[in-house]
């Protein structure tokens, strides 16, 4: 969550999965602002499996929270401040690193790259067009069918609205040893609410997981965030 316009409230919502200690893997429009071409400023609160306490009750943070607030640690690949707004949605993906790690968290979502699959899960923040408003802040979950596979994009019959950009699109196999697997990461919806999602495909696997997923921490940065 983030303070969307500067009123000291915690009002700005958005989605991402920890796929490592260091690592929350999101949306690239979550941590970079294409109209004002640059990363965003604002700091964003990191709150894993936040949920709300009854109907209209207060939002739970169970596992607290991490404050991330130099851009140094809102990443981008180079490609999606400079692309069309069609050809963004390839691109789409950002990381958000974590100084300190939750220590309490030791089990991290896998990630499959190339994998084509016939239907999906997904689980993030939604706040708009929800059925039960009461539940806006609550984690919530969908699954459905893959309408259409592209070469760095699926579409599929999940409902997704603002604030479950960069949540985790992943593919069930209670046969294969990871069982739930991120296939690719939510970025926006049609007018039906389908949602659409930026494939994990070999083109941005080096990226993800030599370059981000394996950025750890300094002593001095860790000192200096009391780790």
């Amino acid at each position: 969550r983030y303070d969307a316009d500067d009123d000291g409230k915690l009002n700005g919502w958005a989605t991402g999965s920890l796929v490592g200690p260091h690592m929350v893997l999101t949306c690239g429009h979550c941590v970079y602002d294409r109209e004002k071409g640059g990363k965003k400023e604002e700091p964003i609160h990191v709150q894993p499996a936040a949920y709300r306490h009854g109907d209209a009750g207060e939002i739970e943070l169970p596992h607290w929270y991490r404050k991330v607030t130099d851009t140094k640690y809102k990443r981008i690949n180079g490609k999606y401040p400079t692309v069309s707004d069609i050809d963004k949605l390839t691109v789409d993906y950002g990381a958000i690193y974590l100084v300190c790690p939750f220590e309490d968290i030791t089990t991290y979502m896998p990630m499959a790259f190339d994998l084509d699959v016939s239907s999906i899960n997904m689980s993030g923040y939604p706040v708009k067009d929800l059925p039960y408003m009461s539940h806006k802040g609550d984690q919530w979950r969908v699954s459905g069918p893959v309408v259409i596979t592209w070469d760095r994009t699926l579409n599929y019959g999940a409902t997704s609205t603002g604030g479950a950009s960069g949540a985790p699109v992943w593919y069930y196999d209670p046969g294969a040893e990871d069982e739930r697997r991120i296939i690719a990461v939510n970025v926006s919806h049609l007018t039906s609410c389908d949602g659409i999602g930026t494939r994990l495909v070999s083109n941005n696997e080096d990226l993800i997981t030599n370059t981000w997923l394996r950025w750890e921490p300094s002593l001095s940065e860790r000192s200096e965030q009391g780790c």
